[in-house]
Parts: structure tokens; sequence; C-alpha cells
């Protein structure tokens, strides 16, 4: 089976959706070239619910108390003192809490050998 991509006309500017790689005729109907059609993903793209960064925080006091893991239930003791739970569902929030908060995701922008993306 062939990779599939986007390609983008060098003329007319208009994009065909997932054709094959290999395409015979790489000519638009116009008599522009096609070249792979290249996107930045969106920042404020979602994440996905299983993979999302979740914090605990007191809406009373700002105190921010981090989970070992974000699917782990949060202990009675931060419940009693009034902590929520907070889910960060895209990167530009993880951005922004990082930011207010002074901290870094590593694993949001580290690859698994921790080098940085």
């Amino acid at each position: 089976m062939a990779a599939r991509h986007d390609f983008e006309c060098s003329h007319c500017g208009d994009i065909f959706e997932d054709m094959p790689l290999y395409v015979e005729n790489t000519q638009c109907p116009c008599g522009g070239t096609f070249e792979i059609h290249w996107s930045r993903p969106s920042q404020n793209a979602q994440v996905h619910v299983k993979e999302r960064s979740v914090v605990w925080r007191n809406p009373a006091t700002g105190e921010i108390a981090y989970p070992p893991r974000n699917d782990v239930a949060m202990p009675e003791r931060y419940r009693q003192r009034g902590f929520e739970r907070h889910e960060l569902p895209s990167l530009k929030s993880v951005e922004h809490f990082e930011k207010t908060q002074h901290v870094r995701n590593e694993k949001a922008w580290m690859d698994r050998n921790g080098r940085e993306l």
C-alpha cells in the first residue's frame, strides 16, 4: 500500500487530500506541479482525555497539587481541604499553566530520550 499525503498545487494553491505519494500524474489540471502540503498541528488542538495533564487546585487559596498520574482519584485529604480536579485540555492550556506557575511539563515538550521537541 502506498503512503498517502495531502498535496498542494504550486500554481493555483488547490489542495488535493489523501492522494498516494507516488502518483503517476504529478501535475494539477491547471498545469502546476504537486507539492506535499505540510501543516503544523494547532496549539489549540484538544489532547485525548487519557493523555491530558491534570492538577488538583484549591480555588480558595490558589494552592496546586500534582497527582502522580492523571487517572488516579484525588485523596480524601485534598478533597476535604477544597481541592478540585482540573484538566488541561490542550497544549495551549498546558503552556499557559506552565507560564503562570513557572513549571514545565516534560512529557508535553520532550521526546522519550529527554530531548526537547
